[in-house]
């Protein structure tokens, strides 16, 4: 009987000790849970965030594609465009280099009838150019006489005129002698006068004897 009950104790102690540790069990797997919840949701949300900032980026970066789509088949279009317009200056190189070996040929030509021309042209300067040496030396030679003839006259009227200036001079002071002679009897009539006309006043002057 008391093995029993010893048992029955045990259980029951067995049963209170597994209930506390299903209560703790529980209990450490709602806040697990709620730990988990809680982490999850912060997951969820940091990767619908990522999620939306990827699909805008896609947006951007399929538009960004999209644009340069359509730059790529406008290059093309210019591209063939420009084949064209390179194939036209290629023609248009063609015509002209031939039109140059053209102009070339009548350059060639032409230079020819010119180098012809300037030498007889030459020729004919150095002829003039000999004859306007003869008339420059002539030119020179008469220029040189007259400018000595004009020199000789010069040097005559200078001459002339020196000698009239020396006459006038001579005339001038012969006139300016005579002028002063001429003063200074004047001068000594005039005081011979005056001292007459004293004399003679004092004579009136002088009371007549009674």
């Amino acid at each position: 009987q008391i093995r029993e009950n010893l048992r029955i104790e045990r259980n029951k102690e067995i049963e209170v000790v597994i209930s506390k540790l299903e209560e703790q069990a529980a209990l450490q797997k709602e806040e697990s849970q709620a730990t988990l919840d809680c982490r999850i949701k912060r997951l969820k949300d940091k990767y619908e965030s990522q999620i939306s900032d990827i699909e805008h980026l896609n947006n951007t970066t399929q538009s960004k594609l999209n644009v340069m789509k359509e730059r790529v088949t406008d290059l093309e279009a210019d591209n063939i465009r420009l084949r064209g317009h390179i194939k036209s200056v290629e023609r248009q190189n063609e015509d002209l280099e031939k039109f140059s070996g053209r102009l070339k040929g009548e350059r060639d030509k032409v230079e020819e009838v010119i180098r012809g021309e300037f030498s007889e042209r030459l020729v004919t300067l150095e002829e003039d150019n000999k004859n306007l040496k003869s008339e420059l030396v002539e030119c020179k030679t008469r220029h040189k006489l007259e400018v000595e003839r004009q020199k000789r006259l010069h040097e005559d009227e200078m001459t002339e005129v020196q000698n009239r200036i020396k006459s006038a001079f001579a005339k001038r002071d012969e006139l300016i002698k005579e002028l002063k002679d001429k003063s200074s009897a004047a001068s000594a009539r005039a005081d011979h006068l005056e001292a007459l006309l004293i004399k003679q006043r004092e004579q009136l002057l002088k009371p007549v004897p009674k």
